[in-house]
């Protein structure tokens, strides 16, 4: 085998390889942000915010993608980036109870208590259940 044909087969053994790693040369943001739901499964949060971020990049409107990165902010401590996707989330679309939950639970975090009861009363008008479940679980992981 020539040089030339070692180069070339080298470089096509790469790019096979990248494309295995990385995922399908046409990857969507649907498909990075399924790839960012599986990397939060296996409690890789900042590996999901970098899925999250591609996901965005191909899709600015998708406010699922911005909801999960705001996630995966508040699982790292990074409430007031919680707080900023979970805004632009709702922007988006302003008739998702939980997205109004995790900003509110991410706005105790960092005190901001009048926003948080905000929130609350916003998500409880969409969907009263939920947010009575939620509310309850945070008072049975406080007391327990």
């Amino acid at each position: 085998m020539t040089l030339k044909g070692r180069a070339a087969a080298i470089i096509s053994i790469t790019v096979l390889c990248l494309v295995s790693i990385y995922g399908k040369a046409q990857d969507t943001a649907i498909d990075f942000l399924r790839y960012a739901v599986e990397a939060t499964e296996k409690k890789d949060y900042a590996g999901a915010i970098a899925l999250c971020d591609r996901s965005i990049a191909l899709d600015k409107r998708n406010e699922l993608a911005f909801y999960h990165r705001a996630y995966n902010r508040f699982l790292l401590g990074d409430f007031k980036g919680a707080i900023e996707d979970t805004t632009k989330s709702i922007e988006l679309n302003d008739q998702i109870a939980d997205t109004y939950l995790l900003r509110a639970e991410a706005n105790l975090k960092i005190g901001a208590r009048f926003s948080a009861i905000s929130d609350y009363n916003r998500a409880r008008r969409l969907d009263g259940s939920i947010t009575v479940a939620h509310i309850a679980q945070n008072l049975f992981n406080a007391i327990f």
